[in-house]
């Protein structure tokens, strides 16, 4: 018993630890002044305002220091309006720095397209309206790395995709969307940000999706290909990032390769999905979902998926009938699950772990709960507690009717036949969707 609860109150400190971690204060950049005296002197200066339908708006500018501003309105099923930026260096290969995209639409099925070469880029983006496209890439240009750029794409209405592809180091990306919310179809989010080179700074990307409303899916993947590159960061929220929204029915996604990365995805209210995979070490995976704490919300399902050493994953899950799976495989390895308010339905909890020094600790509130936890492996613990009363975590007169499985076995061989391959299935197959 003495061991249990020194081992308890270790794994509590060690999660708040990793809790501290997520999620993150990122300071959006200020647009810049749409003025011709405010551009910088030697570069070049570009601005299109159109009004109406169909219209075209095309902008090539090369070298450094560059802006460009294109404002579009104007709405029409047919007849979309289209904007395109691109800068870069001379020919694809010189240096191209500080350059400055702005384009703002407003309408229906509008397509924006800014690409962005070389390092210290800015675009801002903005479409107002249902079913627009707005797209943004910035990276390398020749054999020069891409480098400290920013994007920030925000739409407002329905059925929107929003696109950031980002490859090289230190670069920002920011999807917002705000939908109606009346349970039609939402909007959809994708930020792809890779780290295929190392310089003196050597730390990863960092990639924020707020959406707002119902039926929102958004993805994130980062990937570092050197093995000196730590720290990208992703985090994704659905429903409305101040608290003051639901977000039922949305779908999250986030991979990740590296090391001492961060994934933190946020959800509230009923129905949603989320599904995290990492590869590599000391990387930390947080799911939040209906972080109200109503009795009468839940059905929210979490899947997370850690290979490596020294990680950690977590789940946090209010109301009932909501499924957490974790898997793991490496050695140090933490896994904290806490599903609370279970009051009319049961939760359910899957812990899997394999390597060595691995812990675990799983926490259900009120009655009807499942958690099974399976380890192979040496110098493992385990600790699940049920149907405990007081008011951090449950009344009694509302507690029971819970089953704690626990199966630890030395050596080597392979996880029972519970491993979460169905669920990395339909993560995968989702991903591909996009």
């Amino acid at each position: 018993m003495k061991n249990s609860i020194i081992f308890m109150a270790a794994v509590l400190a060690a999660g708040v630890v990793h809790a501290q971690q997520t999620p993150q204060t990122i300071t959006k950049k200020t647009k810049q002044s749409q003025e011709l005296n405010d551009a910088t002197k030697g570069s070049n200066f570009s601005q299109i305002d159109q009004v109406g339908v169909g219209s075209n708006a095309e902008v090539l500018q090369r070298g450094l220091e560059n802006a460009s501003y294109i404002n579009q309105t104007g709405t029409s099923a047919r007849k979309q309006n289209f904007a395109k930026v691109l800068q870069s260096g001379h020919d694809m290969s010189n240096s191209s720095t500080q350059n400055y995209a702005d384009v703002n639409q407003n309408g229906s099925k509008n397509e924006m397209y800014v690409e962005q070469y070389f390092q210290e880029n800015e675009s801002f983006s903005t479409q107002t309206g249902d079913k627009n496209l707005g797209y943004i890439f910035q990276g390398p240009n020749s054999d020069r790395l891409g480098q400290f750029n920013y994007a920030e794409l925000n739409q407002t209405g329905d059925k929107n995709d929003s696109e950031i592809h980002q490859d090289g180091l230190n670069n920002t990306a920011l999807n917002n969307q705000v939908s109606a919310n009346d349970g039609s179809k939402g909007n959809t989010a994708y930020q792809d940000q890779i780290s295929t080179n190392s310089n003196d700074k050597r730390e990863g990307n960092t990639a924020i999706s707020n959406q707002n409303g119902s039926r929102n899916e958004s993805y994130q993947e980062q990937f570092s290909q050197v093995a000196s590159i730590k720290g990208n960061y992703g985090e994704i929220n659905q429903g409305d990032v101040n608290g003051t929204e639901i977000a039922t029915n949305a779908y999250a996604v986030q991979t990740q390769s590296g090391t001492a990365q961060e994934a933190y995805i946020d959800q509230m209210a009923s129905d949603n999905e989320a599904f995290q995979d990492q590869n590599g070490r000391r990387n930390t995976a947080v799911v939040e979902q209906n972080l109200f704490g109503a009795s009468d919300l839940g059905g929210n399902f979490a899947a997370q998926f850690q290979r490596g050493d020294d990680n950690f994953v977590k789940t946090v899950q209010a109301g009932g009938n909501n499924t957490s799976l974790q898997e793991q495989r490496g050695k140090d390895n933490l896994s904290r699950t806490v599903q609370e308010f279970g009051i009319t339905e049961g939760n359910y909890v899957q812990v899997i772990q394999k390597g060595d020094q691995l812990d675990s600790f799983v926490r259900q509130r009120a009655n009807g709960n499942n958690s099974i936890v399976d380890q192979l492996g040496d110098n493992h613990k385990s600790v699940i507690r049920q149907n405990a009363t007081g008011s951090a975590l449950g009344n009694a007169i509302l507690n029971g009717s819970n089953s704690a499985t626990v199966i630890q076995r030395n050596g080597d061989g392979d996880l029972s036949r519970q491993s979460l391959g169905k669920a990395r299935s339909d993560y995968s197959r989702r991903s591909r969707e996009i």
